[in-house]
């Protein structure tokens, strides 16, 4: 949103705090994740173990989107890989004879009822220098920007000229904006779509901050003469 407000004459974020944004964005969608059972991987905080117990040991299956946070479980000492697919190869350093073996184990836990520990955390407070940490990098940032830039003014031209010399019922104008909308990503990745981005791009990097801070974070954003300018929040 700070991206968008320096790159936009009337940014739609005007007035907003992306501290608190942030912050709300995440609550709200962490609870539809709860109410529609969904997944949104980026804010899904959901972690859970089903754990199985046979002859030769304990075996758990993890539930999680957010790949870091097994890596980590992972490296833990009384933790061990003990992974098994039929769908590809078998992965690097796992010989015929052990990948036979936990197919054996896991068609044989399959039978069985786990024990499910939830380990989710969800009322853990994100600090700001976390949600700072999290910004993407500047090229990064960058591109984004201008694949939307450049995405927004395509669909600004498609809809005008497809637009019917007639009237054009409600459900119609719908339909042409969602066909319009559902070719975008396409065209950004044709030859055409990609030089629009490259051209784009050079006057985002004119536009965007290099860096955002915690202190760019914390203030309103506001809008004038085509440029963002941050007002600082009064400190109560």
């Amino acid at each position: 949103m700070i991206d968008e407000a320096a790159t936009s004459s009337e940014s739609r974020h005007r007035g907003a705090v992306p501290l608190e944004h942030v912050r709300k964005e995440i609550l709200d969608r962490q609870a539809e994740i709860v109410s529609s059972r969904l997944r949104d991987p980026p804010v899904d905080p959901d972690f859970t173990v089903s754990v199985f117990s046979h002859e030769t040991g304990y075996y758990g299956i993890v539930g999680t989107e957010r790949r870091p946070w097994l890596d980590e479980w992972l490296k833990s000492d009384f933790i061990e890989d003990f992974c098994y697919w039929n769908n590809s190869d078998r992965p690097d350093g796992v010989d015929e004879d052990e990948w036979s073996r936990r197919h054996s184990i896991w068609k044989s836990l399959f039978s069985s009822v786990p024990e499910k520990f939830d380990c989710t955390v969800r009322d853990a407070f994100v600090t700001n220098a976390e949600i700072v940490a999290a910004a993407p990098a500047f090229e990064v940032r960058a591109a984004r920007e201008a694949r939307r830039i450049a995405e927004l003014r395509e669909f600004e031209r498609r809809v005008n000229e497809s637009k019917p010399d007639g009237e054009e019922a409600g459900d119609e104008r719908f339909q042409r904006l969602i066909s319009i909308a559902a070719r975008l990503a396409a065209w950004a990745n044709s030859v055409e779509g990609r030089a629009a981005v490259q051209e784009t791009s050079v006057w985002v990097h004119e536009r965007i901050r290099d860096e955002i801070d915690e202190d760019v974070f914390m203030r309103t954003i506001d809008q004038k003469d085509d440029t963002a300018i941050v007002a600082v929040l009064p400190i109560a």
